[in-house]
């Protein structure tokens, strides 16, 4: 009768724990369905409180990570009728918006090879180190930033 009992609560926890993780997922999805503005808003609130500058000040648990090398772009538009999907995704559309974008890709990629462009797109590689070793011109390293 003791192993059915631990069988039941262990089965019980197991539940509990899938059903958290699910309520979990649940609000990630809510949280990342906001309009641009609100969730820049929550942002801002939840880095004034005092919990969290703490936690970044004092316990250096929280810690930001910046791309090396990438500048913001002067005007930043956001339009939420353009996010992809996994089921309409139009790969040519997009790379027909800027023809010149794959070739230069492909010149960078053949220049740097596959592991270290992969870095750069992690942010583990210094963009204008390899700005300097494909010897971009000004307008392909505006295109390369842009793609980033």
């Amino acid at each position: 009768m003791e192993m059915g009992s631990l069988k039941q609560t262990f089965r019980e926890k197991t539940t509990q724990t899938l059903r958290q993780k699910q309520i979990g997922r649940m609000k990630l999805g809510q949280l990342f369905s906001l309009p641009e503005s609100e969730f820049r808003k929550l942002i801002k609130d939840l880095e004034n409180t005092s919990l969290f500058k703490e936690l970044i000040d004092k316990w250096k648990v929280i810690g930001y990570r910046k791309f090396k090398g990438v500048r913001i772009p002067s005007s930043i538009e956001f339009k939420e009728g353009e996010i992809f999907s996994s089921h309409d995704f139009d790969l040519e559309k997009l790379l027909r918006q800027n023809p010149k974008t794959v070739p230069l890709l492909q010149k960078i990629g053949q220049s740097i090879g596959k592991n270290r462009f992969n870095e750069l797109l992690y942010g583990n590689s210094n963009i204008s180190e390899i700005e300097h070793e494909c010897q971009l011109t000004p307008e392909e390293s505006r295109i390369f930033k842009d793609f980033l």
